[in-house]
């Protein structure tokens, strides 16, 4: 790398006659290849997303590209869609869509591999549970809304607030817990424990209320 920027001639002597050749340089030559794919991008709706491709050559050119089935690819017209870099907002509609990018030199050609978007779905408690209200022997349920991947539930009572125990009733181990409202059962509160994974998350307590 270093001798790129000298030049070299050589002279050349008969008796005190000197002649001089011409001077020349070292070029390096660029190879014309992609040296980093670029990746699907994770995060969750409404950020900004963004592909980047890295290549070597001389004079390059980029055109990003999208495809609903793989097969049939049109160029794009999003921001950055003609440079190593294409960037968009993260949105439900594009989920569906592949993307790729052609680099151009010369009348070479050369395409990455394709690359999605990818929603990340945050784990949380989207809806609690509330207090069931009905008459004795009404058919009673409390219901949680979760959001995450590959959730579980554990519906747990408990008589104090303190020492929670799990429940073995209808639905104990779904997003909806059913009983028979009881006398017996307006003594005990009730909450959902999910899991995803090794996180987890506890709704709120709730509890049977006998209507007069």
């Amino acid at each position: 790398e270093a001798r790129l920027k000298y030049r070299f001639r050589c002279v050349v002597k008969q008796g005190d006659e000197p002649l001089t050749t011409n001077a020349v340089r070292l070029i390096k030559q660029v190879v014309f290849a992609i040296t980093a794919q670029p990746v699907d991008f994770e995060d969750t709706l409404g950020s900004a997303a963004s592909f980047h491709v890295a290549a070597t050559g001389t004079d390059l050119t980029y055109q990003w590209q999208y495809s609903t089935n793989g097969a049939n690819w049109y160029n794009s017209t999003m921001a950055g869609s003609q440079t190593d870099t294409l960037t968009m907002e993260l949105t439900e509609a594009r989920l569906k869509y592949q993307f790729r990018c052609v680099v151009t030199q010369g009348n070479e050609q050369l395409t990455t591999n394709a690359v999605r978007l990818i929603k990340r779905v945050i784990f949380e408690i989207v809806t609690q549970p509330v207090n069931y209200e009905g008459e004795l022997g009404s058919w009673a349920s409390f219901h949680v809304e979760a959001t995450g991947t590959s959730l579980t539930y554990q519906w747990q009572y408990s008589s104090n607030g303190a020492n929670w125990y799990d429940s073995t009733m209808d639905g104990c181990q779904a997003d909806t817990l059913m009983m028979e409202l009881t006398n017996a059962r307006l003594k005990y509160q009730f909450r959902c424990v999910v899991k995803q994974g090794v996180d987890t998350l506890t709704t709120d307590p709730v509890h049977l209320v006998k209507l007069a």
